[in-house]
């Protein structure tokens, strides 16, 4: 299954407007935005240009995931906390930052 698929088949079960559990935002957020090898560092901090499906990905965490939602200015600027990990998400980009 490549990238694109599984961010389609992701799309498809978050516009179903049911809950997320934490399994699957970080099912979610460890294929399309975090490297598990790097996260494992105490000062983690990763600034990625997003997609318009990307964007979505995170944007339907933030609706539907058990996030700590911390601001959200827009449809297109939000920020919200999971597991330890903050997501400060603009249009085009996104920065996770760990959490001490």
């Amino acid at each position: 299954m490549n990238r694109d698929s599984i961010i389609q088949n992701v799309l498809v079960k978050l516009s179903k407007k049911e809950s997320m559990s934490l399994d699957q935002a970080n099912e979610v957020l460890f294929k399309s935005f975090i490297d598990k090898e790097e996260i494992v560092k105490p000062n983690y901090t990763k600034q990625k240009m997003i997609s318009n499906e990307e964007h979505g990905l995170l944007r339907n965490l933030y609706d539907n995931a058990p996030v700590k939602k911390l601001y959200t200015y827009s449809l297109g600027r939000f920020g919200f906390i999971i597991e330890k990990l903050r997501f400060d998400v603009e249009p085009a980009s996104v920065q996770i930052k760990k959490m001490k």
